[in-house]
């Protein structure tokens, strides 16, 4: 196959690095990097010429493989490593979700409240979760709003100066033009 050398870059015959070399390497159960490193030479090159020779490693263990194999304990008991997502093994996916609901709703009522808590039309406070933000110019509204619960406190503080608080029966009605919301922002000011 021509002329073996060793290079400061690893075993090649001119630039392409040979089976003869990499086939004992991956029978000794090497992985991509330590074949890398016996050849002075990349991660990615090793990779990109056992592809080349159709060379799998087999010291890698497949991700199910991988996963079972840590300790995956959630506080609420939970230890089935399928209900778990990727490498979070402190909280399993049931207890995430619900986490992460609850941190979005508590922004959500955060930024109704920092809005006054009620209807600045009707005067409506019973129930926080019938209240809408309605921003005062359209055009102004940040495209990306609905998805104000990832958002930090203080961007969605920020998002909420352009805003008021309508309950939905006064919100609707202001989308219909039958409320005209400069006259009641005028009468408050």
């Amino acid at each position: 196959m021509g002329r073996t050398f060793k290079s400061c870059r690893g075993y090649f015959n001119f630039g392409y690095m040979i089976i003869e070399v990499l086939k004992p390497l991956v029978d000794e159960g090497l992985s991509i990097r330590q074949i890398a490193q016996r050849l002075e030479t990349s991660p990615t090159n090793v990779r990109y010429w056992l592809r080349v020779h159709n060379l799998k490693t087999n010291c890698r263990p497949n991700r199910a493989e991988r996963n079972s194999a840590h300790n995956r304990n959630c506080a609420c008991g939970e230890n089935d490593s399928s209900k778990f997502y990727g490498n979070k093994f402190w909280i399993c996916a049931k207890c995430w979700n619900s986490r992460a609901i609850k941190r979005s709703k508590e922004k959500v009522a955060w930024a109704r409240e920092k809005l006054g808590g009620k209807c600045v039309a009707c005067g409506f406070d019973k129930y926080i979760c019938s209240l809408d933000i309605h921003h005062l110019v359209p055009a102004e509204k940040d495209v990306a709003f609905r998805t104000m619960r990832f958002w930090s406190l203080d961007r969605i503080e920020k998002e909420i100066e352009k805003c008021v608080l309508l309950c939905k029966n006064c919100h609707a009605a202001v989308h219909a033009g039958e409320i005209v919301i400069d006259k009641i922002m005028a009468a408050i000011a």
